[in-house]
């Protein structure tokens, strides 16, 4: 007879060898650019910019613009930034407990997924239909070549 306390050791030991992969995975799936903090504010004001601030999983706003010899961080358009750093952040269900599909970009796949949302918190890459989803992190996805016809 299996004794169940064995049965929950095998899970936690499990746990504990799965999950720090898993996580190590997650942080290193962005790309480095992502990563790189912008510039301190002493630096000239300049033209609009975004950088993806990894705590937040959100691209934000700044007229910072590069000062010192590092490569940039900033990203020309809001749309850019998300294709390129929000869109491969991994689906969050967020802290809460509700009930509601969405989709999410799986860069692995290059497609978006459904995924169940608490209701709360997530990230960014969290969108209410499959069409905002490619729309925004697919951007090519809807083009249609030249010899289409209606």
């Amino acid at each position: 007879m299996f004794n169940m306390a064995w049965l929950w050791a095998l899970v936690w030991i499990s746990l504990c060898m799965v999950l720090p992969m898993a996580l190590s995975q997650r942080v290193s799936s962005l790309p480095n650019r992502c990563y790189r903090e912008p510039e301190p504010a002493s630096c000239k004001i300049g033209r609009p910019r975004y950088y993806f601030n990894v705590t937040t999983e959100l691209c934000e706003y700044t007229r910072n613009t590069r000062c010192s010899g590092r490569r940039p961080t900033f990203f020309s358009t809001a749309s850019q930034c998300m294709q390129r750093c929000g869109c491969r952040a991994d689906a969050d269900p967020g802290p809460c407990d509700g009930y509601s599909t969405r989709f999410y970009y799986n860069s692995r796949y290059r497609m978006c997924t459904p995924f169940v949302f608490g209701g709360c918190g997530g990230n960014f890459n969290n969108f209410k239909t499959f069409f905002e989803c490619q729309w925004s992190c697919r951007p090519g996805f809807f083009s249609f070549d030249s010899d289409f016809e209606f």
